[in-house]
């Protein structure tokens, strides 16, 4: 019976769902296009992020004692696992202030 992860360690194996997609896909959507290089530094940025790469730091659970490296975030405004708290914060306030009526909009 495998033994039951700490929440220090349950947030260590924790996985963005796009870098899983980016891992998979880049190298043959990067076969068929040709990106600038801004945008292959963010796609570099987001593969490295919480990766021995960018470094590690020890992180002691409160709950076992045990001692983990906690790798280092990239900190890109694009990444999902760095800014994807952010981007939900922000729209929780936006929606804040949001009366509360239909609301539709006219291009004209």
């Amino acid at each position: 019976m495998p033994a039951r992860l700490c929440r220090v360690e349950r947030k260590a194996a924790e996985r963005s769902v796009v870098l899983e997609a980016l891992e998979r896909h880049l190298p043959s959507w990067l076969a068929r296009h040709a990106p600038d290089s801004r945008r292959l530094h963010v796609l570099r940025r987001i593969l490295t992020c919480r990766t021995a790469s960018l470094g590690h730091h020890l992180w002691a659970c409160e709950e076992c004692g045990r001692k983990l490296p906690m790798y280092n975030p990239c900190r890109d405004r694009h990444c999902p696992q760095c800014s994807g708290k952010r981007t939900l914060d922000w729209l929780e306030e936006r929606r804040a202030v949001l009366l509360p009526t239909p609301h539709f909009q006219d291009a004209v």
